[in-house]
């Protein structure tokens, strides 16, 4: 295989990556945001308080 097609299938694989960590973040946002929405107590707002 040459180098260039081989770099360039790292990159698509790089991206891919990048694209399904930028949406695993995107759920977790949304997913904080629903637990606020309906007043929930997260391990992140004890987690706040603590460190307050």
């Amino acid at each position: 295989m040459s180098p260039e097609l081989n770099y360039q299938m790292m990159q698509s694989r790089v991206d891919e990556l990048h694209a399904a960590a930028a949406h695993q973040r995107q759920v977790a946002e949304a997913r904080k945001a629903r637990v606020s929405e309906r007043g929930g107590r997260t391990r992140a707002f004890f987690a706040r308080l603590r460190t307050a």
